[in-house]
């Protein structure tokens, strides 16, 4: 801790300070805090901190992530810093807390290196696999097509298990570059109306919604915000998928989606009246591979986790919580509300499954 007068002379440097920046109290009292400053950034320090003095605001700590001080023996140590004002004896001084975040720092960038490891690898070893697994899902369509009939129902069957097993795997393959993607990918934000962004998502699962005879609303109002529009279809994609899957015995999906806004966060919702999940499971089954139940459903475990993942990378979150009456309540946000556009009303609900809007004699191709 340091503290300075207005013209930027300190007055005063605690034990700590001294020990992290190698100069004893009598060294530093009545220097400039200019001679902590690397040369090379001094000139523009003076105007900050002239700027910072007038303003008379504080700077918490965490504001400036990046900033290094110099030590006395001419070496440089990356620092967190919070300033503070206060008057005594009519008299401005500027209080200053540094932390040495070389620690974090080394962290970081040993994480920041294994994650490039990783995507390369995840890349080489998607690539790798992609080819055999072509070869494997060919020959066992030509053996299907050709020999099929003259293989007994034992062969027929451990044939059809051979082609699930390598759908399951081109899908796996898939879902996890998705993951990586939703990670580490790089996006490209832009402003966009989520309720489009929430038809297009469901386009995608349109025959799903047909042939399951699934109801799916869309409704209320949804915010414009600036996300990326592949991620953010994504992450509905995923929702929805999963509501069609993870149903109550003998009942079809009732599904909805509504735009979601509070005071700090700003996304939508996925509702469904499915099995629910139990409080103890949900965070669990926003890990990779992890689910609360139904390990006998088709798909991989990795949709939630790369849900909470677009999430995450637009500064937002994932959760779940249960709905009333029964089901679930899946949240997305991707900003803060302050960064949302006004809310765009919509008075359009479409209803899918057995009652399916038609426009000009032709089914609408959004199974809402």
């Amino acid at each position: 801790m340091l503290i300075s007068d207005q013209k930027g002379r300190i007055v005063f440097a605690n034990v700590q300070g001294e020990a992290l920046l190698g100069y004893c109290s009598r060294e530093l009292e009545g220097s400039s805090v200019e001679v902590l400053v690397p040369e090379r950034f001094r000139a523009n320090h003076r105007d900050q901190r002239q700027t910072f003095v007038e303003k008379l605001q504080s700077r918490p700590m965490g504001s400036g992530r990046d900033l290094v001080a110099t030590r006395k023996d001419g070496s440089e140590i990356p620092v967190e810093i919070g300033l503070t004002q206060f008057r005594a004896n009519r008299r401005l001084f500027v209080i200053s807390t540094l932390v040495d975040v070389s620690e974090r720092k080394r962290a970081e960038e040993v994480i920041s290196s294994q994650n490039k490891e990783l995507q390369a690898l995840l890349n080489v070893v998607s690539h790798d696999l992609k080819e055999p697994l072509r070869a494997i899902e060919g020959l066992a369509r030509l053996l299907d097509e050709r020999s099929s009939p003259r293989l007994d129902e034992e062969g027929r069957h451990l044939l059809t298990r051979v082609r699930k097993a390598a759908a399951r795997l081109r899908t796996l393959l898939q879902d996890l570059l998705m993951l990586s993607g939703a990670r580490h990918g790089v996006a490209q934000p832009k402003p966009i109306d989520l309720r489009q962004v929430a038809e297009e998502a469901l386009d995608q699962v349109r025959e799903t919604i047909i042939n399951a005879g699934a109801r799916v609303k869309v409704v209320g109002n949804f915010p414009r915000l600036t996300v990326d529009p592949t991620w953010s279809r994504e992450a509905i994609f995923h929702l929805v998928s999963n509501a069609l899957k993870f149903t109550r015995p003998g009942q079809p999906a009732d599904i909805e989606i509504e735009g979601f806004r509070s005071s700090e966060q700003a996304g939508f919702v996925v509702r469904d009246r499915g099995p629910g999940v139990a409080p103890r499971d949900a965070e669990r089954i926003f890990e990779l591979f992890q689910r609360a139940h139904g390990r006998d459903i088709e798909g991989t475990g990795a949709g939630l986790a790369i849900v909470r993942a677009v999430a995450e990378r637009h500064g937002g979150r994932a959760w779940v919580q249960t709905r009333a009456g029964g089901g679930s309540e899946f949240f997305v946000t991707f900003a803060s509300a302050s960064d949302a556009e006004t809310m765009v009303p919509v008075d359009l609900e479409r209803i899918g499954g057995a009652e399916r809007v038609r426009h000009a004699g032709k089914r609408d191709r959004h199974t809402d």
